[in-house]
């Protein structure tokens, strides 16, 4: 069963419309991708031949409608990070940070819910 690399999703039939996708395989995306994940501060030292991250670190614009599947465009690239807190979705909703250009942004620290106080790292 598939799992996101960064926030731990995990598929679900309860929400179908969550994709997992691999790594890509021409080294200049996946370097792309490894900052990324590297911005959001993930160990990238665990990253296996396997790992793969959710459709909900994408923008709708990376997209590309296939049947009835979704399918990354060739250029795509993770630019949102998702908080949230494992077994707490329902009290505690997840929290989705915009980043524009991974290359040189970092995620955002301190984003605060009102009535739950700052979420933890």
């Amino acid at each position: 069963m598939p799992s996101c690399f960064l926030c731990k999703r995990s598929w679900s039939a309860k929400k179908t419309d969550v994709s997992f996708h691999r790594l890509p395989a021409d080294e200049p995306r996946k370097n792309q991708w490894i900052q990324f994940f590297q911005d959001c501060g993930a160990d990238t030292t665990k990253i296996k031949p396997s790992t793969s991250i959710c459709s909900e670190h994408f923008i709708s614009d990376c997209f590309k409608n296939y049947v009835r599947s979704k399918l990354l465009k060739e250029d795509a690239v993770p630019s949102i990070m998702v908080k949230r807190l494992k077994y707490a979705k329902i009290t505690v909703p997840e929290v989705k940070v915009s980043v524009s250009n991974t290359s040189t942004s970092t995620c955002q620290e301190g984003i605060e819910l009102e009535g739950f106080g700052k979420l933890p790292d």
